[in-house]
């Protein structure tokens, strides 16, 4: 490939080019995100999706398989297995494991999501709540409610009773400089509205989300001269979306399908 540089207005015909191209249903056939649209009901379709999102690492078939297997145990009913008690709920939880995420991760994770849900008000109610690390002023910048709601879920999880200190390592610490990939990720499927995204949240706008960033969209972001930074950390990310709001500052995590597409089929 060329070294010479590329415009602004090229990348973002490339971008424009790339997002038609992918933003479309077939896209989500070997993607995590099909899970949010096995169910109807909205409880139901976010936690389908937070546990495919944080589950969401090595190989994409292990990931499906994965996945499917924790909402069968589940009995295919997500919301109204984690507000259940009970040792139906322990012993269904038994065995599970995926890479370095296990059982006692997974009883963490319900047992603090279960909170939430009957003290918290639910998943779009803590992403969408301040954490209170970060002032008025500077949540209102364009990608900082973002980062507060996951600091404002992690926080909410880890410190629940319920929760295992060792299981924190599997929720992204913004305040730690995490890039948050996994939970920007699932904040795209929730906000953003396309073929693609489900969009089944409305207290948070596109315009607040970052760019999740992978090994696909950070190669690409910098060979497009999205990113100047060469650790792939919450920097990065703030360098990647705020290029990206060059282009489309009320959306522009759009372009993450752009990115990951061009990086998947090694066009860059």
């Amino acid at each position: 490939m060329s070294k010479k540089k590329i415009s602004l207005a090229d990348v973002k015909d490339i971008l424009e080019t790339a997002y038609l191209n992918y933003a479309k249903r077939e896209f989500i056939e070997q993607d995590p995100l099909q899970f949010v649209y096995v169910y109807s009901q909205k409880e139901d379709q976010e936690i389908a999706g937070l546990f495919a999102a944080l589950l969401a690492w090595g190989k994409r078939s292990i990931i499906l398989q994965k996945t499917t297997e924790l909402l069968e145990r589940m009995d295919n009913a997500p919301a109204e297995f984690i507000r259940a008690t009970g040792t139906k709920k322990l012993n269904a939880l038994k065995g599970f494991k995926h890479r370095t995420f296990i059982e006692q991760d997974l009883m963490s994770l319900v047992n603090g999501l279960q909170f939430l849900y009957l003290k918290r008000g639910g998943l779009e109610a803590v992403f969408a709540g301040s954490s209170g690390i970060y002032s008025a002023e500077m949540i209102s910048i364009s990608g900082y409610k973002s980062w507060a709601g996951i600091q404002n879920f992690r926080n909410l999880m880890t410190e629940h009773p319920g929760f295992s200190l060792r299981s924190g390592k599997h929720l992204a610490n913004p305040e730690a400089g995490s890039a948050a990939k996994r939970l920007h990720l699932f904040l795209r499927w929730m906000v953003r509205r396309d073929a693609v995204d489900a969009g089944l949240w409305t207290h948070l706008s596109p315009a607040d989300l970052n760019c999740p960033l992978d090994v696909h969209t950070a190669r690409v972001g910098r060979v497009l001269g999205l990113i100047q930074r060469k650790q792939d950390d919450r920097k990065a990310v703030e360098e990647l979306t705020h290029s990206l709001r060059l282009f489309c500052p009320e959306d522009p995590v759009k372009y993450d399908l752009a990115l990951f597409g061009l990086g998947e089929e090694g066009i860059f």
